[in-house]
């Protein structure tokens, strides 16, 4: 599994029983209804964006503040990973 605090935890699954063949940093493929896309126009390496209604919508101080939290479609995680030839997405150091 791969995910973050700010997606409630989880974005991607990965069963290696099925796919015991895939290189080291796999995260496997996202979960069900949601998308991973790597962002780079230049090579298949890049930040990776997630998609997806799970996102972390911000803190709320009262009940009026509630009215103003954004609801975000995607979030950019910071890590750098890749769509690899398998069709598996992997985690890049």
């Amino acid at each position: 599994m791969y995910g973050s605090t700010e997606t409630s935890p989880r974005m991607s699954c990965f069963e290696l029983t099925k796919n015991s063949n895939v290189s080291k940093g796999c995260i496997g493929l996202p979960i069900e209804d949601y998308k991973i896309k790597i962002r780079n126009k230049k090579t298949n390496v890049g930040l990776i964006y997630f998609y997806g209604e799970n996102i972390f919508k911000g803190y709320a101080k009262n009940i009026k503040s509630l009215i103003s939290i954004k609801d975000y479609s995607y979030i950019n995680t910071g890590d750098i990973g890749e769509l690899g030839n398998d069709g598996f997405y992997y985690i890049k150091n």
